[in-house]
Order: structure tokens, then sequence, then C-alpha cells
């Protein structure tokens, strides 16, 4: 958990860390490490459910669209 605002905290299930399947969270992100996170939501208990692997996928296509490139194969040009 990551402390993201006074007084709420903040989960990243390890399966949201990294696109496919994650052994080892060391492998991914080490501890103290700062990382850039999408917010999911809160849950019942009022944490703060994140995603990094959404952020990512975010990113990814933000630069895609800005190169030019679509999502449905179509680059833009004719």
């Amino acid at each position: 958990m990551k402390r993201v605002v006074p007084g709420k905290d903040g989960l990243i299930h390890v399966s949201e860390l990294a696109e496919g399947r994650t052994e080892n969270v060391g492998d991914v992100v080490k501890k103290g490490e700062i990382i850039t996170a999408k917010c999911l939501g809160v849950d019942e208990k009022g944490r703060v459910k994140m995603s990094r692997r959404a952020w990512l996928r975010d990113q990814k296509a933000a630069e895609a669209e800005a190169a030019g490139v679509s999502g449905d194969g179509d680059s833009g040009q004719a």
C-alpha cells in the first residue's frame, strides 16, 4: 500500500503492476520507488484502488494517437 492522499491508503494489486503475469513484484518495482498509476476507484474500506498497468496502456494509446496511429489498425493516411 502507498499513501496517496493524507488519511487515504492506495493499493495496487500485483496483477495491476504490468502487462502479463508478474511472479515477483521486485522484478517490476523496487521498494521505495515512486511510480505513476491510474486511479480505478475507491473500495468499500475507503482505499484508493490503482493500476500501473492501466496507466501504461493509456500512455501507449496516447503516444500512438500522437503519432497518428489509431487502435483499429488504420494509420490515418489515405
